[in-house]
């Protein structure tokens, strides 16, 4: 337990120091508890790199990649007296390179298409492999060819290009919110409370309903 665990355990320092490993990652135990076993009881020791670890260690649950070892102590006698755990945390690592990968795909598949029906369906099949990071994902454009007339008052009809993660109903209501927050071609986080049947939008892995979306 050092400064660098403190930091990685996030709000559940110091309350930690001192407790059982089921006490401070009951989350997680079902990963641990094997493993701690063939450690106490047959000496085995064990590592693993960029191992999912889905932590709650600030209020939510989120994902934690660790390259993470386990070993066993002796005690005076050469008995096993406890477990040696070392660890550093690699989810930046882990992250960053899942996304720089789907953007080298999609940047790599679309380089040589012209046409904005065919970019976004490739960018719909390329994004939605990614779903550690893309839940849910909705390609739009306006006018027949993704721009609106110069001149014209009246907004462009809306296309839908392709969709992921939703129904064409959800795909198309999200696709109107986004126009009327970011109808000047810019970004925002948008707000997005339920769906229209009152069903929240689909989480991740770990279940918890998304909020917004950009």
């Amino acid at each position: 337990y050092n400064d660098g665990y403190a930091m990685l355990i996030g709000s559940r320092h110091p309350r930690a120091m001192g407790a059982t490993n089921h006490a401070v990652w009951p989350e997680v135990w079902h990963i641990n508890e094997p493993i701690y076993e063939a450690v106490l009881t047959e000496g085995r020791e064990f590592y693993f790199e960029d191992a999912l670890y889905p932590l709650e260690r600030n209020s939510w649950r989120e994902e934690v990649y660790l390259t993470i070892s386990f070993a066993p102590i002796r005690d005076d006698d050469g008995q096993i007296g406890g477990i040696l755990a070392t660890m550093v945390e690699a989810t930046r690592n882990v992250l960053a390179e899942r996304r720089l990968g789907s953007l080298r795909e999609l940047a790599s598949r679309t380089s040589r298409i012209r046409s904005i029906a065919e970019i976004g369906a490739i960018a719909v099949n390329v994004l939605a492999e990614n779903s550690g990071d893309i839940l849910f994902l909705v390609v739009f454009c306006t006018g027949a060819n993704g721009t609106q007339t110069p001149g014209e008052t009246q907004p462009a009809a809306l296309v839908l290009l392709g969709y992921s993660g939703l129904d064409e109903n959800d795909a198309r209501d999200l696709a109107t919110i986004a126009l009327a927050v970011t109808g000047d071609g810019g970004s925002a986080l948008v707000d997005l409370g339920s769906r229209q049947n009152g069903a929240p939008y689909p989480g991740g892995a770990f279940g918890q309903p998304v909020r917004d979306a950009y």
